[in-house]
């Protein structure tokens, strides 16, 4: 009779192979050697291979985690038995998965794949659940429930400091991946520094579709499908034209959301009714689209980045509203 945790007679009578081979990957090949610190090079492995691992739709990466808790549950059991020790501390593949749970949804920056492996080393070691029960899924279950607790920590820090840490283009992928949307873009003055500013952000492609800049108007025409009549009657520096551009790019890159500016940014082209500095900026959404006219002091760099960074504040105001809702 075979119960979990344990290794199947069959696999008992087969070979060692596969005794070795579970042994070999629950100690992430050999990390688990490591003298003194095998838990920490375990998430340190864990954070590595998170990092490493192209960028995944949130569903998709709890798909791939509890898939490894599981395979986990069977190596594991196998694993100690083989080395002959209950929770081996050479076992590190609790570690690897926790690591992953730990870092589940959470911004890819620097500090804060930093609190996520504190936080998780933190639990992991302190252990507020008791010691973990006996074979594979006591040992994995201990170390998911830390990996929890960290995250969930990691968001608390997030909340309390969420105005200090983030950047303005941080909180925008957080909440574009949060609700799962797509983002598109369309400039004309500001020349793709909008989607610059965007991109900063590591992972930001699960998002961000793409951007067209339209800087002539046969551009807009041809790529963003402005009307010309349009054109003619209002000019390519109007609300109009950018509700057009908005709504163009959010259809042509098949996006939920789609962002437009056109502007004059100087030092030459403005007129009396339209001055260096005259920008209008549009979002273009499921429901709707709205347009935002401004006008910005200073040179052509300053005026462009004010276009930039207004344009941002605009879509993040609407996705915490939306958020609220």
């Amino acid at each position: 009779m075979w119960t979990r945790g344990t290794v199947p007679p069959l696999v008992k009578r087969r070979s060692t192979f596969g005794r070795a081979l579970a042994l070999g990957i629950s100690t992430g090949a050999g990390v688990g050697f490591i003298p003194r610190v095998p838990g920490s090079a375990g998430s340190l492995l864990g954070l590595g291979i998170y990092i490493w691992v192209p960028v995944l739709r949130p569903l998709t990466y709890l798909a791939a985690v509890l898939g490894s808790f599981f395979i986990g549950v069977v190596l594991t059991g196998w694993a100690e038995e083989a080395g002959g020790k209950r929770d081996d501390p050479r076992i590190v593949l609790d570690e690897v998965v926790g690591m992953w749970v730990a870092l589940y949804a959470l911004p890819r920056t620097f500090p804060y794949l930093l609190l996520a492996f504190l936080f998780f080393r933190v639990f992991d070691i302190w252990k507020p659940f008791g010691e973990p029960g006996r074979r594979g899924l006591g040992i994995m279950v201990d170390d998911l429930m830390a990996g929890v607790c960290a995250n969930v920590f990691v968001r608390v820090v997030m909340w309390l400091g969420r105005g200090l840490v983030l950047t303005m283009e941080e909180k925008i992928g957080h909440l574009l991946r949060e609700r799962e949307l797509t983002l598109a873009t369309a400039e004309s003055c500001t020349g793709g520094g909008l989607g610059e500013r965007i991109t900063r952000v590591p992972g930001s492609s699960t998002y961000f579709l793409g951007g067209i800049v339209a800087y002539r108007d046969s551009v807009k025409q041809g790529q963003l499908r402005v009307s010309p009549e349009i054109l003619k009657r209002y000019g390519a520096v109007s609300e109009s034209v950018a509700l057009q551009m908005a709504g163009g790019v959010r259809r042509a890159l098949r996006a939920r959301l789609g962002l437009a500016v056109t502007g004059i940014a100087g030092p030459s082209g403005g007129t009396t009714e339209k001055p260096v500095g005259t920008v209008f900026i549009a979002l273009a959404t499921p429901t709707g689209s709205h347009a935002r006219g401004c006008h910005f002091s200073g040179d052509r760099q300053e005026v462009r980045e004010r276009s930039v960074t207004t344009a941002l504040e605009i879509l993040l105001d609407y996705l915490q509203e939306e958020r609220a809702k």
